[in-house]
């Protein structure tokens, strides 16, 4: 992070990553940043306390899962630490990768290999649908979770968030 600075001294973006060299490569010089304009766009948003899809003011629920897509659950050989993913029951939804010890979703009885399908009764197809159902929740609100485990059978739970770690 930081400003990126034009000639004349001026701030005209802030810098958001950088492509690194290899070890034969000392540099890129290939920057990433996004105009001063939507920077000063969000930062005034998040000084008016006003959240979107994109700006979330505080922490967000959190329940406790690693996710991944149904199709990505398919055809990987593997899970996270060598384990074959069990084969899910479903075709779409947001496949449980991992679950986090000790929160929410392993309180509730989720496992890896189940897929989640419902928030609060809303249709959940892949991640990043979950994401956006679970961000319009606050820590402590209680939700209802709808998954299906692999052997076929459906589950549902009501699930009080925690705050979520820093994105």
């Amino acid at each position: 992070g930081g400003p990126l600075i034009n000639a004349a001294g001026q701030v005209i973006g802030m810098n958001t990553a950088a492509a690194s060299g290899s070890s034969s490569q000392t540099a890129t010089n290939i920057g990433f940043a996004i105009p001063i304009n939507e920077g000063l766009s969000v930062a005034q948003q998040i000084q008016q306390g006003k959240a979107s899809s994109t700006v979330i003011i505080g922490q967000r629920g959190f329940i406790g899962v690693q996710v991944i897509t149904v199709a990505q659950a398919q055809s990987s050989s593997t899970g996270l630490f060598g384990n074959s993913f069990p084969t899910p029951a479903v075709a779409s939804g947001a496949y449980v990768a991992a679950v986090v010890p000790e929160e929410p979703a392993q309180t509730a009885g989720l496992a890896e290999g189940d897929v989640i399908t419902a928030v609060d009764g809303s249709h959940v197809g892949n991640p990043t649908q979950l994401g956006t159902d679970l961000q319009k929740h606050q820590p402590g609100q209680v939700v209802s979770i709808t998954w299906v485990d692999p052997g076929g059978a459906s589950h549902s739970a009501s699930i009080t968030l925690v705050g979520g770690p820093p994105v």
